[in-house]
């Protein structure tokens, strides 16, 4: 009773295991199914579709890695697509759209960095475009700071946006404070102004400046009388103040916003006047050396440190250059492209191998001596009388070669060497090596004696590929590659060590090529050739003319071989280029340096909309002007012009605080 449980116990477990072996067999096959089906989707570039199929190939058979290194290419390849599809779509203005293809590229492969870049310069867009409506809602409701505030915003996210530009441009006009050097100024009226002098004393027309504006100028002790003559026509007190100050060599102090010191243009006074400021910039991509050639190349630093450890340099100058240095870095300051290139070596032989003729097995010939059988007839060894007396029991024993007829041919076959997948920088060098080291030893004798010295070195053998990519910003890659395809060989001989030498036979390319982001590119054209022929025949027989070849076997072997290189370029980030503000940079002049143009309140306009709206004076009202013919007149006013008391003939000239109407300005006899 305990034998048969015994053997149906037994059955169960053979059973057991012949389920659990159909199941995996059904389980493998259903992965090898989803598998073919993914293959044959990616070869349609159907690529979304194909890595559902691998991961249902995944999901069956969790260890194969044949299918996760597929899956992995697919992902890349569909992340490809969709930054394709959404570059279409943006320019065909679908910006939403063209966000939801980014999306999915980056939910494919988190690694294209490009895709997020791309999709968040589209959400500023989206932004921008928002902002600038509600600036326009704004500005109908002739609320002007709100909107200000959107534009600014606006303009920061997408600086060529159509509408915030429109609407900045109305902006532009309406009336705003007057700031120098950071400064706002309480300008008692920012009508504009004209001004005709001539031959008049430098501190009389800061003087009738300063009762126009009602802003206090101090002069320093050095400011010498000189004359000047300047005519200058609806200018505004900026437009007077830069004028005056650069064509007579003059420099500002803002000490506040009614009171501006008056100094001369010097490195001394410069000296004394300027506020220098300590500022550390820190930085992230570019290398604090070159950052610091940079700016001694702009703008002539000479106080400047720099801070290996934390890449950060450290710069003592006055406000308007830290200000232009900081520019300068933000605009240089940026994170370079990187380019993951999908390359495949694959190895095309193209053999032709011909056997025509008997194929002839080994044949031998031996000779020796017969078995001896002794007087109670057992087999034994031979007697040494047998050998020294006599060869007569010497045989001689044959083998006949069999022979059969073949005739073959074979065809072309293809190798996937390597496919690796590389990540590297923009200009920087990648170097992959699939293979191995062979050793070379090298003996060296020493002196004259007999001692001798072994030297070992390695040698690669398999694939070499060098990349090095140069990110264009039309999105082309220009990429500078270099490959090798080595293999290494040890020869039957020997040298005098004993050593078997290396044959090493090497096919290398070098070349530089445009390629497409995305765009596969196949180079080939590096063959191998080898080319043997071989005869077997019978003796004697094979020597026979004509007849000999009926009875010889002839092999003759052609092998060709072809390296051919795919090579796909993937831009999965790219350089973020600045904004135009930051990219171009005002930075005064020669020796000069200041953030802006020389002039630059020249460009800016002077009639606000506020104005505009205003009733307009009639021919007789004119903007205020005054008028100098010489140092023995008097100044006068015209009719609209509000005069004031007499100007006090001290180094400090200080507005009064009310203007009375009076038809002409009665200077003091100082004056």
């Amino acid at each position: 009773m305990v034998r048969i449980n015994k053997v149906r116990f037994a059955g169960w477990i053979v059973l057991l295991l012949a389920v659990l072996w159909l199941g995996g067999c059904t389980t493998s096959m259903q992965a090898r199914s989803a598998f073919e089906e993914a293959e044959q989707l990616a070869d349609e570039e159907n690529y979304d579709l194909a890595i559902e199929k691998y991961a249902e190939a995944i999901e069956l058979e969790p260890s194969s890695k044949t299918y996760r290194l597929k899956m992995v290419s697919a992902k890349t390849r569909a992340a490809a697509t969709h930054i394709r599809r959404a570059r279409a779509l943006k320019e065909e203005g679908k910006l939403s759209e063209a966000i939801e293809e980014y999306r999915i590229a980056e939910g494919f492969d988190r690694s294209v960095e490009v895709a997020t870049q791309e999709a968040n310069d589209l959400l500023k867009l989206l932004e921008a475009e928002k902002l600038a409506e509600e600036a326009a809602l704004f500005w109908g409701k002739r609320n002007i700071p709100p909107a200000r505030k959107a534009i600014a915003a606006a303009l920061k996210l997408d600086p060529q946006n159509a509408r915030a530009l429109a609407i900045k441009d109305l902006l532009d006009q309406e009336q705003k404070k007057i700031s120098m050097d950071g400064i706002e100024l309480d300008v008692a009226s920012e009508e504009p102004m004209t001004l005709s002098f001539k031959d008049a004393d430098i501190k009389e027309v800061f003087g009738i400046l300063s009762q126009l504006s009602g802003i206090n100028f101090i002069f320093d002790e050095e400011i010498r009388d000189q004359s000047i003559s300047v005519l200058l026509e609806k200018a505004s007190f900026l437009q007077a103040m830069e004028l005056i100050l650069q064509m007579n060599a003059l420099d500002k102090k803002v000490l506040n916003g009614k009171t501006i010191i008056i100094y001369p243009q010097s490195r001394e006074k410069n000296k004394q006047y300027d506020d220098q400021i300590i500022q550390t910039f820190y930085l992230s991509h570019i290398d604090a050396k070159k950052a610091v050639n940079l700016l001694r190349t702009m703008l002539q630093l000479r106080k400047i440190y720099v801070h290996e450890e934390r890449n950060a340099i450290v710069v003592r100058d006055k406000p308007e250059v830290i200000k232009l240095a900081e520019q300068i870095l933000q605009a240089a300051d940026r994170s370079d492209s990187e380019v993951l290139f999908d390359v495949e070596v694959l190895a095309v032989r193209d053999s032709d191998n011909l056997n025509f003729g008997p194929k002839l097995s080994t044949y031998s010939t031996k000779v020796g001596f017969g078995a001896v059988t002794g007087p109670d007839g057992v087999i034994g060894a031979i007697p040494d009388s047998i050998v020294t007396g006599s060869l007569s029991g010497l045989e001689t024993f044959y083998t006949v070669p069999s022979a059969t007829f073949d005739y073959a041919k074979s065809l072309s076959t293809t190798e996937l060497l390597a496919s690796p997948k590389i990540r590297v920088k923009n200009n920087e060098k990648a170097k992959v090596h699939i293979g191995k080291r062979d050793p070379i030893v090298t003996t060296t004798q020493v002196g004259t004696s007999d001692s001798t010295t072994q030297n070992v070195q390695y040698v690669d053998s398999g694939i070499k590929l060098d990349i090095e990519p140069t990110v264009q910003l039309d999105g082309t890659v220009l990429t500078k590659i270099t490959l090798e395809v080595s293999t290494a060989e040890r020869l039957d001989s020997t040298d005098t060590t004993g050593e078997s030498p290396i044959a090493l036979t090497t096919t290398n390319a070098q070349t530089s090529l445009v390629l497409l982001d995305g765009a596969r590119t196949i180079l080939g054209g590096l063959f191998e050739e080898n080319n043997s022929s071989t005869k077997t025949t019978f003796p004697f027989l094979g020597e026979i003319p004509l007849l000999g070849d009926l009875f010889s076997n002839f092999s003759d072997f052609e092998e060709k071989r072809e390296i051919i290189l795919s090579i796909t370029p993937y831009i999965i980030k790219k350089v973020e280029l600045p904004d135009v503000d930051i990219a171009t940079i005002w930075s005064g002049g020669e020796d000069d340096l200041k953030d802006g143009p020389n002039f630059g309140s020249f460009a800016q306009p002077l009639l606000s909309e506020v104005e505009a709206t205003q009733p307009r004076t009639s021919p007789a009202e004119k903007p205020p002007q005054l008028t100098m013919t010489s140092d023995d007149e008097a100044p006068s006013l015209n009719e609209t012009q509000v005069p004031t008391q007499p100007i006090v003939p001290t180094e400090q000239i200080v507005p009064t605080e009310q203007i009375v109407p009076t038809e002409q300005i009665v200077p003091t006899e100082q004056i």
